[in-house]
């Protein structure tokens, strides 16, 4: 339960890091949310090896809604899961 309850803290904290200029009284708006979690899901996965020359980049694909493929660019930027850096495209 704890282990649940500072999940929900940390992806509230960094949904308003990553929300940028708005102040802390508003809360996130879902699609923060939803961009954070696509992030933190990526920790989770037991990722395969790349293969040998392969791109070792895990690519999280967001279908043809722009502000959201932002949101999740942002999330994802110079962030590394298990050795392999996170990129966002559509």
């Amino acid at each position: 339960m704890a282990f649940l309850n500072r999940t929900r803290a940390a992806i509230v904290a960094v949904s308003l890091v990553a929300a940028g200029p708005r102040t802390l009284a508003q809360p996130p708006l879902e699609d923060d949310v939803k961009a954070v979690f696509l992030f933190n899901f990526a920790k989770y996965v037991d990722w395969p090896h790349a293969a040998q020359g392969g791109s070792a980049t895990i690519r999280i694909c967001v279908p043809a809604n722009e502000p959201f493929l932002a949101l999740v660019r942002q999330a994802v930027q110079d962030e590394v899961v298990n050795g392999r850096p996170l990129t966002a495209i559509n």
